[in-house]
């Protein structure tokens, strides 16, 4: 059968069943929908649960609220020591397993449950610096270039071979990444390479920013980064 045959037996068919087939393709969709939605709510208590093993002896009970649309939650953990941070608040935003095409088109968008945290600290940093992923450099140059009110003054910090083949420092005074973020704050960001997306200190203002891919396993690993981050801050 060559293509003009296939494209006729196509177009017959649809005139044939062509209702029926809308139908089937309509009904299809909405239960995927339903699975896809009953996937991400199981996913979400699960992460949810994550949070709070990890919040456990740092925080208050977690508060809890739905984000808009239904794919995700954030969290709100007001500490129980103040030495460091103040609060944390935490986004999870899930993947769209809700929409039959995800599975198809995720290889190339590369969807994926993202961890966003915001910890709140009681000093405001010295200095500002972005940890940059090395793919996604570009798109922070584009940043420089639209913001240089913001980011005019950052430089790239060298670090060595390893580390800067998987991510670039850009800070405002290059002086303060080795006192921030010291060797085993930097190890300890390679060993996570993987579920980083980005990392952001800004002087002026008091939180951290971290982003990363969110599983079970990666949120109390980001949590603790966070955590050592904060501390390396405080002590300077």
């Amino acid at each position: 059968m060559d293509i003009l045959e296939t494209i006729k037996w196509l177009s017959d068919l649809f005139e044939s069943y062509g209702l029926s087939i809308v139908f089937i393709f309509a009904f299809a969709f909405a239960i995927w929908y339903l699975i896809g939605g009953w996937i991400n709510l199981k996913i979400a208590r699960r992460y949810a649960k994550t949070i709070e093993e990890s919040m456990r002896t740092r925080s208050m009970p977690v508060r809890y609220r739905r984000i808009s649309g239904g794919r995700g939650f954030r969290a709100l953990c007001l500490m129980r020591n103040n030495e460091i941070f103040e609060r944390v608040e935490i986004a999870i935003n899930l993947a769209d397993r809700d929409n039959a095409m995800h599975y198809l088109l995720s290889p190339i968008t590369r969807d994926e449950d993202r961890f966003l945290c915001w910890a709140f600290m009681n000093i405001k940093p010295p200095s500002s610096i972005e940890i940059v992923p090395r793919k996604r450099v570009k798109a922070f140059y584009k940043s420089i270039r639209k913001f240089p009110e913001k980011y005019g003054k950052f430089k790239l910090y060298k670090v060595d071979e390893i580390f800067d083949d998987e991510f670039s420092i850009f800070a405002e005074d290059v002086g303060a990444v080795s006192t921030m973020f010291p060797k085993r704050i930097r190890d300890h960001i390679m060993e996570m390479r993987g579920s980083i997306r980005g990392i952001s200190v800004v002087s002026g203002e008091d939180f951290i920013r971290l982003a990363g891919k969110a599983s079970e396993k990666t949120i109390p690993l980001l949590l603790d980064l966070a955590w050592e981050i904060g501390k390396s801050i405080a002590k300077d």
